[in-house]
């Protein structure tokens, strides 16, 4: 899988265990992006030490129900796509995140058109994804790549309260 929008050669392929410290690279330079104003620094820093573990990387990248897919440059993972476990004809987009550098080259896009892909698709209608509601580059993001906005709701993150905007995308195939 090869992408070509970048301002390098990028290899789209499934992650594998060494990449960890890749992908959580990547969730440290571009969530203080995504998130300044939102979620504080602290909290960031808490739910990445968390989430981005080696242990909890290594069971997300062990489940063969999902989808964990990294775009590759010659010298370093640039960006990431977590699809999660299939549930009544529906996946959710768990994480998908772009190294600053590499965003708006259409790497974002090509990741999570090549997961989608991935999918089984006569089980797979629906893709959903919640986003932090003030993120607004990320909410166009999804609204660019076919989501449609379906509602808001408020959850916790190491006990700080985040508005998100939940979406779907209908795939056009499978159960819906």
């Amino acid at each position: 899988m090869r992408a070509n929008d970048g301002p390098e050669d990028v290899n789209l392929r499934r992650a594998e265990p060494a990449d960890s410290a890749g992908i959580r690279t990547v969730a440290r330079e571009s969530w203080p992006r995504a998130y300044e104003g939102i979620v504080p620094p602290d909290i960031q820093g808490q739910a990445i030490a968390s989430w981005y573990s080696d242990h909890a990387l290594t069971q997300c990248l062990a489940d063969t129900e999902e989808v964990f897919l990294v775009a590759e440059t010659p010298n370093r993972v640039a960006g990431f796509v977590h699809l999660g476990a299939l549930q009544a004809g529906s996946v959710e987009l768990l994480r998908i995140y772009v190294l600053p550098q590499f965003q708006r080259h259409g790497i974002g896009r090509q990741l999570l058109e090549e997961a989608i892909s991935l999918l089984p698709s006569s089980e797979i209608g629906r893709v959903t994804v919640s986003v932090a509601r003030q993120n607004t580059a990320g909410c166009a993001f999804y609204e660019r790549s076919g989501f449609s906005k379906t509602g808001l709701r408020t959850i916790h993150v190491f006990g700080c309260a985040v508005e998100e905007a939940t979406y779907e995308r209908l795939l056009g195939r499978g159960i819906v």
